[in-house]
């Protein structure tokens, strides 16, 4: 199952977007350590896609809200990501919180904890986590997040910010704290089962 990190590591330059003045995808307050496992990464630089949908359930269509966090090394991640590029040889740590509520009309990421769960009950709210490499061609491997938590402490005003601790399937951990910006990118895919991907992707070395 893919997850949002490996379809959007992406690339700005070949496409004449400068990275340093893209909006979004500041430093913040994020601090975000993947170690011990196949793929490390120190993420200072994070960028969030947020959004809602309506998913159908047995019970019936149910409102559900996702902040999707997307962190690297490098900065600018939200220009990459509103130019539907995919980035080779690239590495990323994602994190999401799907947030179902069946008794709204609409809904929203709300503070507080959520389990990382790898097959949830539909309709469960819920968060998921996953360390991505892309390699030459584009093709990627990921490493999910089988135990933890996220916890989101503020989404008001465009905002994800919260902390995050995870083992990782391959004996490997991630843990820290994130605030990032809300960005403008368009996403597709079965959104209510977490998976999320860019339409009509291209991929940029």
């Amino acid at each position: 199952m893919k997850r949002l990190a490996a379809v959007l590591a992406l690339a700005a330059s070949a496409c004449g977007i400068d990275p340093a003045s893209s909006s979004g995808g500041g430093p913040f307050g994020t601090t975000i350590v993947a170690a011990g496992g196949s793929f490390p990464l120190s993420a200072a630089f994070g960028t969030a896609v947020v959004g809602s949908t309506t998913c159908p359930l047995d019970s019936g269509p149910a409102p559900m809200a996702y902040a999707v966090l997307i962190a690297s090394a490098e900065g600018g991640r939200c220009g990459y990501l509103e130019a539907g590029a995919y980035k080779a040889n690239a590495r990323a740590i994602e994190l999401g919180v799907l947030r179902f509520d069946p008794t709204a009309a609409t809904t929203g990421v709300t503070p507080g904890q959520y389990p990382i769960l790898v097959q949830p009950t539909p309709g469960t709210s819920h968060a998921f986590l996953a360390v991505s490499q892309t390699y030459a061609a584009c093709t990627s491997a990921d490493v999910v997040a089988t135990v933890g938590v996220v916890t989101v402490t503020a989404t008001a005003g465009g905002t994800f910010q919260g902390t995050v601790t995870a083992a990782l399937s391959d004996g490997g951990s991630v843990s820290g704290a994130f605030e990032a910006d809300a960005c403008s990118a368009a996403v597709s895919g079965d959104i209510c089962s977490g998976d999320f991907a860019l339409p009509s992707p291209t991929c940029l070395p």
